[in-house]
């Protein structure tokens, strides 16, 4: 039987390849120029950027792990890469953790790619006690070993929400995200709540208090009246690293897999623009309103916490590192972006994906 949204999906789709088809070659954009807003410049905002200094001990560890336990897999290589630049200043043992649980990651989509994802539904399935099943398969041990380690090195309160959003990520991982194997078409605004959990954007901004063992007092937030612009701040920084890579991620995910489970799709599936060009503005203003937004809130969460500086100057301090923490993992979402190498293209038409030296993007 017929299902509407997959019928409208595949007409789209091959819509937008064809007008993909006709523009490449005959124009390039800069992601950049589109994402930023006036006077601001990723590039320079970016050029004192700088990986984690232990990256590549930290790299052939994480690799060693996923060996030992039979579940790396060498496109594991891209996740952890990524890491190393959002968390720069991470402590060793914390950073390697984090890097374990990507590998983790890494090794479920694969199974989901393989079919596999019956067998390994489980991991799942949101478990407080992280008991292990009395016959457990090989991944789960080695996933309730990892979160085993990211409680014991962390305070309750902060484990508890981080174990519940990266059940989630691993739940949506499971399933066939593919818009166009759904019963409807999902909303913009849907699709973007969902991409930010299924892209595990969420916890890996919490990743920015465990990587340094800063973590923040949400009572004494509350109480000051900054945990609203806190969340939203985090949000934001979410949002821009998910939906941003779908743009660096278009022509690899949309054009060549043929996947509409993209910002861009989105867009088009909605109705919200019938041209690839109108695409190209809509998509990229979404993403430039969040990195617009993150610049707001930060400067207006600074000016707030300067007010409490002399009162609780420990607090204060605490929320300046982790202000700087963000900033790092919203310039890796640029940096990373424009640094690897999986989404180059020869004739890309966007700047910063054709093949042509990092260091020009960097500045």
């Amino acid at each position: 039987m017929s299902n509407p949204a997959t019928d409208t999906a595949a007409a789209v789709l091959d819509n937008v390849r064809n007008q993909y088809t006709e523009l490449r070659g005959t124009r390039h954009y800069s992601l950049q120029d589109l994402f930023c807003p006036d006077h601001f410049r990723l590039d320079a905002w970016c050029s004192h950027f700088h990986p984690h200094p232990q990256a590549e001990a930290l790299s052939a560890a994480a690799e060693s792990f996923g060996e030992q336990y039979r579940i790396w897999l060498n496109h594991a290589h891209h996740p952890v890469s990524s890491a190393l630049f959002h968390y720069p200043d991470a402590d060793p043992l914390h950073m390697l953790n984090i890097l374990k649980s990507l590998t983790v990651v890494s090794y479920l989509k694969d199974a989901i790619g393989r079919n596999a994802g019956r067998d390994i539904r489980r991991v799942g399935k949101y478990d407080p006690s992280l008991t292990m099943p009395d016959v457990a398969l090989p991944i789960e041990f080695v996933n309730t070993i990892v979160l085993r380690d990211f409680r014991d090195t962390s305070p309750q309160a902060w484990f508890t929400r981080f174990h519940q959003l990266y059940t989630k990520h691993i739940s949506l991982s499971l399933r066939n995200n593919n818009t166009s194997t759904q019963v409807r078409i999902p909303t913009v605004d849907e699709f973007i709540e969902q991409r930010i959990y299924y892209a595990g954007m969420h916890h890996i901004v919490m990743w920015v208090e465990y990587a340094n063992g800063e973590y923040l007092d949400w009572p004494w937030l509350s109480d000051a009246g900054l945990d609203e612009d806190i969340r939203k701040l985090h949000f934001t920084v979410a949002a821009f690293g998910a939906l941003s890579n779908d743009l660096f991620c278009f022509e690899k995910e949309v054009i060549h897999n043929g996947s509409v489970t993209n910002l861009m799709m989105a867009l088009a599936l909605n109705g919200r623009a019938y041209t690839l060009t109108n695409i190209i503005r809509q998509s990229t203003t979404i993403v430039r309103g969040y990195l617009e937004d993150y610049l707001r809130l930060t400067a207006t969460c600074r000016k707030r916490v300067q007010v409490y500086g002399l009162l609780f100057p420990k607090k204060a301090a605490l929320l300046e590192h982790h202000f700087a923490g963000l900033e790092r993992c919203m310039q890796a979402c640029w940096v990373w972006q424009v640094y690897n190498s999986q989404n180059k293209l020869p004739g890309s038409i966007w700047l910063e994906t054709a093949v042509q030296s990092p260091e020009k993007m960097m500045g």
